[in-house]
């Protein structure tokens, strides 16, 4: 592990690159207009973590250190310099690159605009979602700064479903994880979700990989690159993962579809199959397939199912006929009129009957599938003491 930048540096660094990196005056009002923001926004008072320079943290930059990349940046694992116990996850984006992109090409000035609007909007929404947006089933970050023109989020060490899904898999043989379990993630998931919709905010990019597990067995919906706010509760335009969304998402651009919420439900459906049956990811043409045959033809999802993929028919129905009912009824249907929201599906058919209530009881039971499935001790298991990670100490923003 070393630090991010020279060790010699001070460790309150400019939140500005070195040097003069384009001649054009709006490069550096927007950067100092970011700072401000990201300085209202930079760490909850409760829980102080470093935040004002990379160089407060250490991270290792080989492919170890390397969580992985998502829509807006790349994540590192790091810990708290001079204290190795406080570990995070450190999120770095190239904000100040994606300016001067934006600048150099020398674009007619509303275009310039709209593309500087867009980077200023990726920031804020960024952060807004991970600090100021507070669920127990939303991430939440530890601190932000700007540090040489990248956006730097502090956020917990979690593990993602998908990791939990894999590793399921491999030891049993490529099976779905049991109902009440897949039951106990999804109700999480929508409670969550639900609360994000509550604030007019669409995620658009929901799947595995986009879902956190805490030590404690708490869902956290996270990534929010791809998320924005809805004015007039719709909006347009290609986002998402493809074997993950909606057909009305699909055909935003070409057929001029506007879009909203139920979108979030139709990933939903398909995170509850990959844990349920490893669908889309084990028959992956047939998974782009199967909502363009429900559009073409006026078919549910039941039947087209039924007609052209018995194998997911019968595999669906084998592991939970009440799951096959609610996903044909309320969650994969062509219809928004016919597609529940999240806050309906939590007291529907299979999650009604499967799912437990009470967060406690609920996590639980998600947390000791969690260490039977890692392999993970009793002491690599304990939950985090941070304040805002297992559960939400508090709304008010300080």
């Amino acid at each position: 592990m070393r630090s991010f930048t020279d060790s010699s540096a001070s460790s309150v660094a400019s939140p500005f690159p070195s040097e003069a990196s384009s001649e054009r005056e709006e490069y550096g009002i927007v950067l100092h207009g970011l700072d401000r923001m990201v300085r209202a926004m930079s760490h909850d008072s409760r829980d102080v973590w470093p935040h004002r320079s990379l160089n407060e943290y250490y991270f290792s930059e080989d492919d170890a250190g390397k969580l992985g990349s998502g829509s807006f940046g790349t994540v590192f694992l790091s810990h708290v310099k001079g204290d190795p116990s406080r570990r995070c996850a450190l999120k770095v984006c190239q904000v100040s690159d994606n300016l001067l992109e934006v600048l150099n090409q020398n674009m007619k000035r509303q275009r310039e605009l709209n593309k500087i609007e867009g980077v200023t909007e990726d920031v804020f929404s960024e952060l807004y979602f991970l600090h100021r947006i507070r669920h127990t089933n939303i991430l939440h970050s530890h601190a932000a700064f700007l540090h040489g023109g990248r956006l730097v989020i502090a956020m917990p060490i979690m593990t993602s479903l998908l990791k939990v899904l894999n590793a399921y898999r491999e030891a049993n043989k490529g099976a779905g994880i049991p109902s009440p379990i897949c039951a106990n993630v999804t109700r999480q998931l929508l409670e969550g979700l639900e609360y994000l919709h509550a604030f007019k905010v669409i995620h658009r990019d929901l799947k595995s990989d986009n879902v956190l597990v805490t030590n404690g067995g708490v869902i956290k919906i996270c990534d929010f690159g791809l998320s924005i706010f809805l004015e007039n509760d719709s909006c347009h335009g290609y986002a998402g993962t493809r074997q993950f969304m909606d057909q009305d998402v699909v055909e935003s651009i070409k057929n001029n579809n506007s879009y909203s919420y139920p979108a979030d439900i139709w990933s939903v459906g398909m995170v509850i199959l990959e844990m349920a049956i490893n669908y889309p990811d084990c028959m992956e043409s047939n998974a782009l397939s199967i909502p363009i045959m429900m559009r073409a033809n006026g078919v549910s999802f039941k039947n087209v199912i039924r007609a052209a993929h018995s194998w997911l028919f019968n595999s669906i129905r084998t592991y939970d006929e009440d799951l096959l009912s609610m996903l044909d009824k309320k969650v994969l249907t062509n219809h928004w009129s016919d597609r529940m929201l999240a806050g309906e599906l939590l007291n529907y058919g299979w999650l009604k009957k499967k799912a437990l209530k009470n967060l406690e009881e609920n996590s639980q039971i998600v947390a000791q599938f969690l260490r039977e499935t890692l392999n993970r001790s009793e002491q690599e298991s304990q939950p985090s003491t941070y304040p805002n990670v297992e559960r939400l100490n508090s709304m008010e923003v300080f």
